[in-house]
């Protein structure tokens, strides 16, 4: 066995922490690079996505303010979409209470329901709630 000195275990010992620092460096700026390709990955994909902005280039404060702007226009877009939604059903329900009403009246009075072909009545449009001829 070979017998080392203290001197030798020393610089083993300190070349060994040495490489381990090192490739935990090396380690670390790996890592970071791939970090920093990702967010330019991503920055890219969010430029792609941005109308208009494809083709340019622009810094990255640039694309995150049109991304920004595109956001709030969109925002207030459904919000304008989400109102028009509820205008729409609340008129439906206004219509859908109407004809209810229309058909609970035809309900009540049947002999003011007939059929088009009726020869007694002036209008012609089936199912018409019509007055009599003269």
């Amino acid at each position: 066995l070979p017998i080392f000195t203290v001197q030798e275990d020393s610089v083993r010992n300190a070349a060994a922490v040495i490489a381990s620092r090192l490739h935990a460096r090396a380690q670390h700026n790996a890592l970071e690079r791939r970090r920093r390709d990702n967010i330019k990955d991503m920055y890219g994909a969010l430029k792609d996505a941005i109308p208009g902005m494809r083709s340019e280039r622009v810094s990255r404060a640039a694309v995150l303010k049109k991304a920004v702007d595109l956001i709030v226009a969109k925002q207030g877009k459904l919000e304008d979409i989400l109102a028009e939604n509820r205008r729409l059903m609340q008129e439906n329900d206004a219509l859908e209470r109407e004809l209810q009403g229309i058909h609970n009246a035809c309900i009540a009075v049947p002999a003011l329901l007939v059929c088009h072909r009726s020869s007694c009545f002036e209008k012609s449009g089936p199912f018409d709630i019509l007055t009599k001829s003269r």
